[in-house]
């Protein structure tokens, strides 16, 4: 379970970047990694590759006591990178794909609104990532692209509070459209609040199913 860690000197005394883990909802890590489900799990890393440290903590400000247990010396830093867009990009697909909903026969197939024997279903229910067409696609990652590259710090504050990038996703999805929702209701005060600000700055949008079986961003 998990990874085998790389232990260093105790007087180690040079730069540790300390920095979450991305677990998916299986408990798995970006390189196939079973952690289970718990606390955030965080990595203590240095820049020659020499120490590899994990650790479970529910903020980063709660996990760098942790390493300076076993590295007194060390100087612990956040990471510099911004957050990951391939899992931001998931968790705002599937925030899409979930709360939005298309108008079906009994057999969920899509058929249109002036036809009044159809159902209202949740789109997640018979479709997919997979079943984004091309623009849809284009046109969610280059958002999602967008609000990373003019959100970092926020964004690395949102993670440091115990949040991840998939989580993140989902809830710009969730606030841009003004769900019940969001960045503002995690208990993340001017965090959560900036974060709202900057979402809702992108035009309310949602997803419809065409003829073609494909689904697009309206």
């Amino acid at each position: 379970m998990g990874r085998v860690g790389k232990h260093g000197a105790p007087d180690f005394n040079s730069k540790l970047t300390l920095a979450e883990v991305v677990i998916d909802s299986g408990g798995y890590d970006n390189g196939g990694a079973y952690w289970g489900k718990s606390e955030p799990l965080w990595q203590a890393v240095d820049d020659d590759g020499e120490i590899e440290m994990y650790l479970r903590a529910k903020t980063w400000d709660a996990a760098k006591p942790q390493v300076l247990e076993t590295y007194p010396e060390a100087q612990v830093v956040r990471s510099t990178e911004p957050m990951g867009l391939d899992d931001f990009f998931d968790g705002y697909v599937t925030a899409a794909l979930w709360s939005s909903t298309y108008w079906a026969n009994e057999k969920g197939e899509p058929i249109p609104h002036e036809d009044e024997s159809g159902i209202d279903l949740p789109i997640d229910e018979n479709y997919g990532e997979s079943d984004l067409s091309d623009a849809a696609k284009a046109s969610m990652r280059e958002d999602c692209e967008s609000f990373i590259s003019t959100n970092k710090e926020n964004l690395a504050l949102y993670e440091e509070l115990g949040r991840n990038a998939a989580h993140a996703g989902h809830d710009f999805w969730l606030t841009r459209n003004g769900h019940g929702t969001g960045f503002w209701d995690r208990g993340f005060d001017k965090v959560g609040d900036d974060l709202s600000e900057a979402a809702k700055l992108y035009r309310s949008c949602d997803l419809s199913v065409e003829d073609d079986g494909k689904v697009y961003v309206n």
